[in-house]
């Protein structure tokens, strides 16, 4: 399973020659704290990922270095949270980049002099800005996640949704909550949705609060995460799977797009699957070999016009005289070819194999030879 290619990359720019250079330009005996700039660049993209996530921008996180071995870009934009310096490979890359089209958006506080790029309205300088207001120390453990980090990344969001309206809208699905965020994965011709509930608040009763106030690392702190109900929308035309509920009948998303409503428990997710063709049947390619340490099985995933070259997940049963084990496994290209290890001792003779398809439920059965 891999990122689904989306329009936007974010690109992370933090390779040690940059770094070095950059001090050598810049360092200065009085000012020793330039020695972590690449801390700032990293926290800084860090916050991006977590801003554009929030503002629903479809993107893949892209490494400096992989630039370099790319013939052709293929990303709709770019974006680069904070950097001072590139190195001089990717300063090429992108300009080579923007001479064909492409987009470059820099963080609002970023130095990086390169001619053709754009500022965003937002800086990403909100891990650097927290505080602790001396006059609330009862507050310290509350108001540093809440406020300062995660409230920050929702304005900074609401402020790039103008921005990146034409990036969002090449996005194959659509969320109205900005605090349920989503992944979009592919296996082969099966394309996995990610959704997850990043609601959070501060704890409201007294005794969460004095349990907050033990510990002085925010990260380590106990929080409240509420469900969330929130309307979602699949752009992508195909056979819509809900693999969260379990398997079952899928919905089939029209040409202008399916919406449906979503609860997700708190701190949860949900995962959708969706499929060009509708999975009718399961079929042993070849009869089950019971081999001294397993059982060989062959199946593949049809649709009504063939095999499906997805990546699917499968449930495996073995029986036998009363002994049963249930594995799992996946589809490669429509077929999985597996040596089921056997994780149980087997009586002599003939094992019964069921395999299940978990996201349609779709199964078969047959015993070895």
């Amino acid at each position: 399973m891999t990122n689904a290619p989306e329009p936007v990359g974010l690109l992370a720019c933090y390779s040690q020659e940059a770094v070095d250079r950059l001090k050598e330009i810049t360092w200065s005996d009085d000012e020793p704290w330039k020695g972590v700039i690449r801390w700032w660049t990293t926290h800084a993209t860090q916050e991006a990922y977590e801003v554009l996530k929030y503002a629903h921008v479809p993107l893949n996180v892209v490494g400096e270095y992989s630039l370099w071995n790319l013939d052709e870009i293929p990303w709709k934009a770019l974006v680069i949270p904070y950097v001072e310096h590139v190195h001089w490979r990717t300063r090429q890359a992108l300009e080579r980049y923007m001479a064909r089209g492409g987009v470059v958006y820099l963080g609002g506080n970023s130095t990086l002099e390169l001619a053709g790029t754009r500022k965003l309205p937002v800086s990403f300088d909100g891990r650097f800005k927290t505080w602790w207001p001396a006059d609330h120390k009862e507050e310290w453990n509350q108001r540093r996640v809440r406020q300062y980090a995660i409230g920050t990344s929702l304005e900074k969001a609401r402020r790039l949704t103008t921005e990146m309206t034409e990036y969002r809208s090449r996005s194959s699905l659509r969320i109205d909550d900005p605090e349920v965020v989503f992944n979009v994965r592919q296996a082969g011709a099966a394309r996995y949705y990610f959704l997850i509930n990043d609601h959070q608040i501060n704890p409201v009763s007294v005794e969460m609060r004095k349990l907050r106030q033990r510990f002085n690392h925010f990260m380590l702190m106990p929080m409240e995460f509420p469900d969330a109900v929130t309307k979602v929308w699949f752009r992508e035309v195909g056979w819509l799977y809900d693999f969260t509920r379990g398997p079952g009948n899928p919905t089939q998303v029209p040409a202008d797009g399916l919406g449906m409503d979503v609860g997700l428990e708190g701190g949860g997710g949900h995962v959708f699957i969706i499929l060009a063709e509708r999975v009718e049947a399961l079929r042993f390619e070849d009869e089950p070999v019971r081999l001294a340490d397993g059982v060989l099985v062959k199946v593949s995933v049809l649709s009504g016009s063939g095999v499906i070259a997805a990546g699917l997940p499968m449930r495996v049963e073995l029986a036998a005289g009363g002994v049963m084990q249930t594995v799992y496994s996946t589809t490669e290209d429509g077929v999985m070819s597996w040596r089921v290890p056997f994780l149980k001792t087997f009586p002599p003779g003939p094992i019964t194999v069921t395999v299940t398809d978990l996201a349609s439920g779709h199964r078969t059965e047959t015993a070895t030879r």
